[in-house]
């Protein structure tokens, strides 16, 4: 099933909880574009963390969407697949993994690769509810689960406000 990862972990590292007024189906096709926005994209380290890591490190974000027991790459075209099943029928779960890529940026401007972090998210939706977890896979959790939570939010909230006129508000 698209969304859905059958082997999530039962132990999570973050959960937060979110209302909204609106059908479920914006909600989930805004996580989805949402999702495709983040997918690729390069950052610098404390624009995500509040924590210390190396001087000019770059995160760039790699982003699967659960299907059964694996993940597939969430390009273009899986975005669009993904907002084609939600409109067909609203999903239970939304189930990512996201992997932050570190790359140190030498004085020459050359990337060093470091250590990557691997975390599974899943969106699990009820009634005007939806449940946000976050479980750390492996890695040296350059950023911390909730500051990861806060971004993917942050992303999140404005792509509702931007398409879908709708917010979400952390309970």
């Amino acid at each position: 099933m698209l969304g859905h990862y059958e082997q999530f972990p039962e132990t999570v590292h973050g959960i937060s909880h979110f209302t909204y007024r609106a059908p479920l189906k914006p909600v989930q096709q805004a996580i989805a574009a949402a999702f495709g926005q983040l997918n690729q994209k390069k950052c610098s380290l404390t624009e995500i963390s509040h924590l210390n890591g190396p001087a000019d490190c770059e995160v760039d974000f790699e982003i699967g969407i659960g299907e059964k027991a694996t993940f597939t790459f969430l390009d273009n075209r899986e975005v669009e697949r993904l907002k084609g099943e939600i409109a067909k029928k609203p999903l239970p779960f939304l189930d990512f993994l996201c992997v932050l890529q570190y790359h140190a940026i030498g004085e020459s401007g050359r990337r060093l690769s470091l250590r990557f972090d691997y975390y599974l998210l899943r969106f699990a939706f009820a009634k005007n509810l939806a449940e946000f977890l976050v479980s750390h896979e492996r890695g040296p959790r350059r950023v911390h689960v909730e500051d990861l939570m806060c971004f993917v939010t942050a992303h999140v909230k404005r792509e509702l406000a931007k398409h879908y006129s709708v917010s979400l508000k952390l309970e």
